[in-house]
């Protein structure tokens, strides 16, 4: 039992840096357009951003899909970006939540010096706990009932 706990571990881990890396990748060369195309014409700006909100999107179910399920790493990718796509409304939500640091850090040293604390003691805690429910009423709709369990309901009911 160990050892396939082990292994499995492993594989989830290396498809998971596969992941990371791909969106490493992904994002730094989208701040680096960032950042070398802020004096450009204003249409390569924005597709430039909306790029960075696709990768935003992608980056907010890519890895709650990878824990939840056994995929390899293109059909995770894959059925990140449709649930982010389907789902749009709870990925802005969810989108608007993990930017909340970044937003404090812009809005100045002052707003930054206030919300650290508070958010180092409930911020990140509770961005992932609301995070996480919105990510199990998702995940509900694509994952097949046990037909056991629905025997169990049936015969408690």
């Amino acid at each position: 039992m160990w050892r396939e706990n082990t292994s499995t571990h492993g594989e989830e881990w290396k498809k998971s840096t596969v992941i990371w890396l791909i969106l490493l990748a992904a994002g730094c060369l989208l701040i680096f357009d960032v950042l070398v195309g802020r004096d450009m014409w204003n249409l390569l700006n924005a597709a430039v951003g909306a790029l960075l909100f696709v990768w935003g999107m992608l980056f907010t179910y890519v890895f709650a899909v990878q824990a939840r399920f056994e995929n390899t790493v293109r059909n995770t990718l894959r059925n990140a970006v449709y649930m982010s796509v389907r789902h749009f409304p709870f990925t802005v939500l969810m989108m608007a939540l993990n930017l909340i640091p970044v937003l404090c850090v812009l809005l100045g040293t002052t707003t930054m010096a206030m919300a650290t604390p508070i958010y180092m003691i409930v911020g990140f805690a509770l961005t992932a706990r609301i995070n996480a429910v919105f990510l199990n009423r998702i995940f509900k709709k694509y994952i097949k009932a046990d037909p056991k369990t629905k025997e169990e309901k049936q015969t408690n009911d």
